[in-house]
């Protein structure tokens, strides 16, 4: 009777041991999990990310330098050019956004338009999912030297792979934010 005591004393302590290290595992790779994704938001690795994740709730007013400066640029009055497929307007000396309709994709290069050196956020809106095939080119890329922002805003059903599908020539500084609407 004394060495069944004596073995479930044992296993008990045994059980103890190996719990704790499982745990402190779980607590070690949930941590490691969580602040990648933290650097994924702050360093713009060409993951995109969806505007609720990238910008705090609207009661939190800790916002870091670059999500106040998206925050701005894609909700206040900004000089602004747009692109469809009707062609080009500008509105605004140097503009700081470009809009461009992803249907206009195909028929956009560096003929169509030229350089355009203060732009940082480009906002891309697709309305079809079959739009959210488009490619953003090295091509039209480059006509953006200060492209901080991509901003891909939808109403069409697509998903963060379609949109890193769109997004993939983009550089590792440049940060993929999106926002999928629903039209009811």
């Amino acid at each position: 009777m004394k060495k069944i005591a004596s073995t479930k004393l044992v296993a008990a302590k045994f059980c103890r041991r190996v719990g704790l290290k499982i745990a402190f595992a779980t607590l070690i790779f949930c941590s490691i999990d969580l602040s990648a994704q933290r650097s994924d938001i702050s360093s713009g690795n060409n993951l995109p990310i969806a505007i609720e994740n990238y910008l705090p709730k609207s009661g939190d007013s800790k916002l870091s330098k670059d999500a106040d400066r998206f925050r701005s640029l894609a909700n206040e009055l900004q000089p602004a050019a747009y692109y469809a497929t009707d062609g080009l307007k500008v509105y605004g000396k140097q503009p700081l956004v470009f809009n461009l309709d992803a249907t206009a994709i195909e028929g956009f290069s560096s003929k169509s338009i030229k350089e355009m050196p203060s732009v940082e956020l480009l906002r891309v809106t697709i309305n079809k999912s079959a739009d959210s095939k488009a490619l953003l080119t090295e091509e039209i890329l480059t006509l953006f030297p200060k492209l901080k922002y991509v901003f891909v805003v939808s109403t069409a059903k697509i998903s963060s792979s379609d949109i890193a599908a769109l997004t993939r020539n983009l550089s590792q500084d440049q940060i993929i934010i999106y926002q999928i609407a629903s039209i009811k």
